[in-house]
């Protein structure tokens, strides 16, 4: 399930943002995108996303090759 789809970009890379849900977690908020031949799969808590734009925060993914 992929609701609120979004296109945005990671490294460089094109990505895509949605909100999800996982068994174990619950509703997520989860960023794809492929980087040097590999699918990256970024899942955290929705609450987290919802938290981190009330409070102005930046969630950030870091890549190291």
């Amino acid at each position: 399930m992929r609701n609120d789809q979004t296109e945005t970009s990671v490294d460089g890379a094109l990505a895509l943002a949605f909100h999800g849900f996982d068994a174990v977690m619950g509703q997520t908020y989860e960023v794809w995108f492929i980087k040097g031949d590999f699918l990256y799969e970024v899942s955290t808590y929705k609450r987290a996303r919802t938290w981190a734009q009330r409070n102005n925060v930046h969630l950030a993914i870091y890549i190291n090759p």
